[in-house]
């Protein structure tokens, strides 16, 4: 974004769309309907369980893993509708950078700032309840109170800035995929490496390379700490049961996350193909639209909370009867025959014409 705002000179010379037509590559060739059509229909389905299942979070924030999980929520459900709607439709039309440069590059900037808030949140997720289970002390001293919030804000600050100064991502229908090359099929890089991103290279290798670490760690002191409670009796069950699902919970969301961030590494260094551009797009839109579906498989408190919810909300738009009340009655004018119809009235009794 720094380069797109205020170095112009650099902008023109490595995102100049002057230098070629987007039709030298057929329209046919650069459209895909279905792909498209799946991102949009996906992010249709996840944003709005999203935003159920942050409703239910937002009631926890007392608890420190909880107040992680709301900032990612809120991370993954801004950047959707870029990587899901956008992106779809882009597809869907064929779109390359210099079919819409400035929406794209933009779009690319928060999309680059939003991956990276989201990565470092799984980080502090998972360090959370390592600590938490590992040295709860420790993790109370650590995330207590608005201590939290504070590693939270470092985490915004940091993605922020990598959106604001790094290098952005932008988006090319001839692979269905957000590169950080403007001009992939039509025109070679002007320098060797230029929009290679060494940054967004350290970033992604060593978030994988620290999840991965974080939860092999956190499995181990799982396994400890269930064998140092087995003479609990009947509280055995559901203390297995609980921290069980409290480390598939967190091994899902990284294992989603981790894919993505080596098969992006992978595209970087070593070129892609389209097996490996959808493989990644998928898999990073899945690392911010995949949480909703595992809150509520295996988060029992979300998963109770949204379906009572959906239950008040269904109940609130049920058809109510017509009930007739005392404001009712009272509204209603009545109504007196004429002198007419009562001569008339009094003479059909008598049987008189």
């Amino acid at each position: 974004m720094n380069t797109y705002l205020f170095d112009r000179v650099t902008y023109e010379k490595y995102y100049n769309c002057s230098a070629y037509e987007t039709d030298e590559i057929p329209l046919a060739e650069r459209r895909h309907i279905v792909l498209g059509s799946i991102h949009i229909g996906c992010f249709f389905i996840l944003e709005p369980l999203y935003l159920l299942c942050l409703s239910a979070i937002r009631k926890r924030l007392d608890a420190p893993c909880y107040k992680i999980m709301f900032f990612m929520g809120v991370m993954d459900v801004l950047c959707l509708p870029i990587i899901g709607l956008l992106h779809g439709c882009l597809g869907i039309i064929g779109a390359v950078f210099c079919t819409a440069p400035d929406l794209i590059y933009i779009s690319g900037c928060v999309a680059m700032g939003l991956w990276v808030c989201e990565g470092m949140a799984s980080v502090l997720l998972a360090l959370n309840r390592c600590f938490e289970i590992a040295l709860p002390n420790a993790g109370e001293t650590i995330f207590r109170g608005s201590r939290t919030w504070a590693w939270i804000s470092a985490s915004l600050t940091f993605g922020t800035l990598y959106g604001f100064f790094g290098r952005t991502i932008l988006f090319s229908s001839t692979k269905m995929v957000w590169l950080f090359e403007p001009h992939v099929g039509y025109l070679p890089a002007p320098e060797p490496n230029w929009y290679f991103s060494r940054i967004a290279e350290i970033y992604d290798s060593s978030s994988a390379i620290t999840l991965t670490s974080l939860y092999v760690i956190f499995a181990f002191v799982l396994r400890c700490k269930i064998s140092r409670t087995a003479g609990n009796g009947d509280a055995l069950p559901n203390l297995k049961k609980s921290q069980k699902m409290a480390f598939l919970q967190a091994l899902v969301l990284s294992i989603i996350h981790i894919n993505a961030s080596v098969v992006y590494c992978y595209i970087q260094v070593f070129g892609s193909n389209q097996v490996m551009t959808t493989l990644g797009m998928l898999g990073w839109f899945f690392a911010h639209g995949s949480p909703p579906v595992i809150y509520l498989t295996l988060n029992k408190s979300i998963r109770n909370d949204c379906l009572r919810t959906i239950s008040r909300t269904f109940k609130c738009h049920r058809i109510k009867p017509n009930i007739i009340t005392v404001s009712t009655i009272r509204s209603v004018k009545p109504v007196y025959p004429s002198v007419r119809e009562c001569i008339e009235a009094n003479l059909a009794m008598r049987g008189l014409p």
